[in-house]
């Protein structure tokens, strides 16, 4: 018994291994595709185009109200804990830890995910990965600081009615709060969720993966990269 035991780990273990393997060389494989000029025919442009409208510029509008609705509730969500744990000198360093090296990259990427209606495409592989990676690389990354920005801005109305801060003062708060290793944090992650919610569903499309399962993998991929992120930022400090 703890023979057959032993072996079944040991299959398990060696077949999520070769899983892994398969998806990371698909990941550099498809990252070389995106990068061959001789890939962008005109039905390759034109789709791009049109993904990247759909993505970005069509819902600028209602991606912009969500921005600053959220920041509204986020912000004061996070002042009444500042205030019940006396945490009010270091509200900023937590709106923009929290804001610009988390919120802001992982929303934005669901966002472009359901915008892109990638999960319920059945397209080949080489009509689907370039515009859709590369208009979701674009977008995720442009909303992601759009977002940030957005709700950095709002964030100054429940400070201002629950805190009483005037505008110069939460202006030098957010820019001192700001390093440059958190626009760095920023850019990488919002390019790699961009790129990953992309090669999930059609690797997991090639290989008849239900959306759910897709699904699955997509979060589960976001959680690891920010608890990498979270060790390596611990690391560092």
């Amino acid at each position: 018994m703890i023979v057959h035991f032993i072996e079944n780990i040991g299959a398990k273990v060696f077949n999520v291994t070769l899983a892994f393997l398969s998806v990371i060389t698909f990941s550099l494989l498809s990252f070389l595709n995106i990068l061959a000029p001789n890939n962008y025919t005109f039905k390759i442009k034109k789709k791009l185009t049109l993904q990247l409208y759909r993505t970005s510029l069509y819902s600028l509008s209602p991606f912009s109200l969500l921005a600053f609705l959220l920041g509204f509730i986020v912000v004061g969500v996070f002042i009444i804990i500042a205030a019940e744990y006396n945490f009010h000198l270091q509200i900023g360093t937590l709106i923009v830890n929290f804001i610009v090296n988390v919120f802001a990259p992982v929303f934005t990427a669901f966002y472009i995910l359901n915008k892109s209606k990638i999960l319920s495409k059945n397209e080949d592989f080489e009509n689907t990965l370039i515009p859709y990676a590369l208009s979701s690389v674009i977008s995720t990354f442009s909303l992601s600081v759009l977002f940030a920005t957005i709700i950095l801005t709002s964030s100054y109305i429940p400070i201002f009615f629950f805190m009483h801060m005037d505008l110069h003062t939460y202006k030098q708060l957010v820019i001192t709060s700001i390093e440059v290793q958190d626009i760095i944090t920023l850019s990488i992650k919002s390019i790699l969720y961009g790129f990953i919610i992309v090669i999930i569903p059609v690797y997991g499309r090639l290989h008849s993966s239900t959306t759910l399962h897709i699904l699955r993998k997509i979060i589960f991929s976001v959680f690891f990269i920010e608890l990498i992120s979270l060790v390596i930022k611990s690391s560092l400090s």
